[in-house]
């Protein structure tokens, strides 16, 4: 891998310096999720995961830990819940950093907003079907929405030094929304 890094005093790409290493890692996975058409309605995914990053001609040195569970509750018909439980601890000279922020983490913070070589990410959601099957036959461009959905979701999360004392604060970055997906195709 070649990694092109930023600075996190100023959050901006030092240069074109880049650095290369070889990752080594070891992952177990246990995947019990059921899918509907195109999302999981029931199950659970976990993974746990290490990595050792191997310098190659003085590249980056660290060694990563990472977690992740999902688990998925088809309630009724065209109703869910989904939760998400993330964390990322990085060590060594050369720890990298992980950045919290946008539409994949908490999506009421900008994309990258929040970084720190430990992170932790809580994502809840509330899924609905809207509509399924939405064929629109406009003149030249046929269009076929296979699903409309709408989502309430919570998101919470952090990224932290790991040498810190951890407190309440640390995890104050919150969002409450709601969304609409929609899968289609033209």
């Amino acid at each position: 891998f070649t990694e092109v890094y930023t600075s996190p005093d100023d959050w901006t790409v030092t240069s074109s310096k880049t650095s290369e290493y070889f990752p080594v890692g070891f992952a177990l996975v246990r995947d019990t999720s059921r899918w509907n058409r195109l999302l999981p309605v029931g199950g659970a995914r976990m993974r746990i995961e290490a990595t050792q990053a191997v310098p190659a001609a003085h590249g980056l040195s660290f060694t990563e830990y990472n977690g992740e569970t999902q688990n998925y509750w088809g309630m009724l018909d065209g109703f869910s819940l989904a939760t998400r439980l993330w964390g990322s601890l990085s060590t060594g000279p050369d720890r990298r950093w992980y950045y919290l922020g946008g539409r994949y983490s908490i999506r009421a913070l900008s994309v990258a907003s929040q970084s720190e070589n430990a992170a932790i990410l809580s994502n809840n959601e509330a899924r609905f079907d809207l509509a399924r099957h939405m064929d629109l036959n406009m003149p030249l461009l046929p269009i076929l929405l296979t699903d409309l959905q709408g989502i309430f979701f919570i998101d919470m999360g952090a990224g932290f030094d790991p040498k810190e004392p951890v407190t309440m604060n640390t995890f104050r970055p919150a969002s409450i929304g709601a969304g609409i997906n929609f899968i289609g195709f033209v």
